[in-house]
């Protein structure tokens, strides 16, 4: 995706999708899903850290369990709707998400 300026991305329960988010780090994203479900968790990798600067306002890692980072990332974001759901290997203090304009985490 490198290059693209992709503003949306839905890769909702794409099981056979695999890959790093590293790829993701030059879009300028505001709606992001790249969510999995119990049967098939997402096989997508990396660091949530890619996502900082970006202004994602949607955020669904919903059964990301390969992804690894600090939910810190998204403190100075706009992001509206976040789920973080089944995402074993992130790390952080959910206070950090106070500033943000949630509507449903």
């Amino acid at each position: 995706f490198k290059g693209m300026e992709l503003t949306s991305l839905n890769l909702n329960y794409c099981k056979m999708l695999t890959g790093d988010i590293e790829s993701l780090k030059d879009c300028p994203l505001q709606v992001l899903n790249i969510a999995g479900n119990a049967f098939e968790p997402s096989m997508f990798t990396g660091n949530i850290e890619v996502f900082e600067g970006m202004q994602l306002k949607e955020l669904n890692l919903k059964y990301c369990e390969n992804l690894e980072g600090n939910i810190e990332v998204f403190k100075d974001m706009p992001i509206e709707k976040l789920n973080l759901k089944i995402c074993k290997m992130l790390t952080g203090d959910i206070g950090s998400l106070k500033d943000c304009p949630l509507q449903v985490l």
